[in-house]
């Protein structure tokens, strides 16, 4: 399945009123801050969610991955929440490319790589993922087994090892991607509901 970048698509009228609260508002450290608050808060309101095109940086900014990394270690076992050190913008800055599945890729090795958190990096890394391709229409399908490993389970454990290239984690991640009907504000919740077995296979 190839893909290419969504660009971030606004009615004009919603960005005419982007544009004059940027000239007046102190509130916003940057531009493309300003704009994916700006999303997140139309798309609470808005009952028809498909008339925006999603962009990266609504699911892969910090305050997002660690408010997946919360909800993950307050539903399954942790043996710590706490975040080791600042390195989540550099797992983002350092896996950047035009190619969403080599994104996702160095994304995912760059997670295990710079281990932010103390506990629940695979899992955080897993949903993050998920919640990106489920706002693109799109879903990660893995498989877990309650009395046994299968080998998505060993995968995501070996790259947490750092036993994985960025094309294996790509060739990987392109066959478990399948279609998927979004539904923005509840992809979260969802993806954690949808991969329960393999969270809590992952935690042990």
């Amino acid at each position: 399945m190839t893909l290419e970048w969504r660009t971030t698509k606004i009615p004009a009228n919603h960005f005419r009123q982007i544009e004059l609260l940027l000239r007046t508002s102190q509130s916003y450290a940057s531009v493309s801050d300003f704009i994916r608050i700006s999303i997140l808060e139309k798309l609470n309101k808005e009952q028809n969610k498909r008339e925006f095109l999603l962009f990266k940086d609504i699911v892969f900014n910090e305050s997002r991955i660690l408010e997946i990394h919360e909800l993950i270690v307050s539903k399954f076992k942790s043996d710590s929440k706490n975040l080791l050190n600042k390195n989540i913008k550099k797992a983002i800055e350092e896996s950047l490319d035009l190619d969403i599945y080599t994104f996702l890729a160095r994304f995912m090795k760059n997670f295990a790589k710079y281990h932010p958190f103390e506990d629940g990096n695979k899992r955080t890394a897993l949903i993050t993922i998920d919640c990106f391709l489920r706002l693109n229409n799109l879903k990660l399908r893995l498989k877990a087994k309650e009395d046994s490993e299968t080998p998505d389970e060993v995968f995501i454990w070996q790259n947490s090892n750092q036993q994985k290239s960025v094309e294996e984690i790509k060739s990987f991640l392109e066959k478990h991607v399948i279609e998927h009907d979004s539904t923005a504000y509840v992809e979260i919740e969802d993806s954690i509901k949808e991969n329960e077995l393999m969270l809590r296979k992952l935690s042990r």
